[in-house]
């Protein structure tokens, strides 16, 4: 049986979407809404720590249902995003975020796009990977407290060592002084 290959490209940002699903209805048609400044921008660049990205809203409206496509239950859609010059040759993330932290997607380059998958849509973020750093989530596991960031430091004993060489040093100096009152009482 053959499954159709669903596609649908925006005219204005050329950002393109397409699926293998029976479930999508032919009438389907992607919106994108590129931000590039404001509150939502500011507040989603702050969550990731990132100096710059290109965050793209991503919907698809069906008319026959009359409401957005949010999430594909039988597959992932693919995404491409058309690569601008100031993130070509750098090493790409999709980044997802929401009230619960953050997801990143895998993204690879093909024919001058930046190419992830997702089974769901909302705002993206694709922006260079920050190597060794872990974009900082929302999630309340990660809160102490005092409601500050959990100190996830493994705990080496450095702060015992610290103790032992100031009772090691004292022990001398007294000692020291000691043999010297011993001296004097002679």
């Amino acid at each position: 049986m053959y499954t159709p290959t669903f596609v649908s490209s925006d005219v204005a940002t050329d950002v393109a979407i397409s699926a293998n699903s029976e479930t999508l209805p032919l009438d389907t048609l992607i919106r994108v809404n590129e931000i590039t400044g404001g509150d939502q921008y500011e507040k989603i660049m702050k969550i990731l720590a990132l100096e710059d990205g290109e965050i793209y809203d991503l919907k698809l409206f069906s008319q026959a249902l009359e409401k957005n496509i949010t999430k594909l239950e039988d597959g992932s859609f693919e995404v491409r995003i058309p690569l601008s010059e100031k993130l070509k040759g750098k090493d790409l993330v999709a980044y997802y975020v929401d009230d619960n932290g953050n997801e990143e997607h895998e993204v690879t380059i093909k024919d001058g796009y930046a190419v992830f998958n997702t089974n769901h849509f909302s705002t993206y973020t694709l922006a260079e990977k920050v190597s060794d750093v872990t974009p900082p989530s929302n999630n309340e596991e990660n809160k102490d407290e005092q409601g500050g960031e959990k100190d996830d430091t493994p705990k080496t004993g450095t702060g015992i060592l610290a103790i032992k060489n100031i009772l090691g040093i004292f022990a001398v100096v007294l000692a020291s002084a000691v043999i010297i009152a011993k001296r004097e009482n002679k």
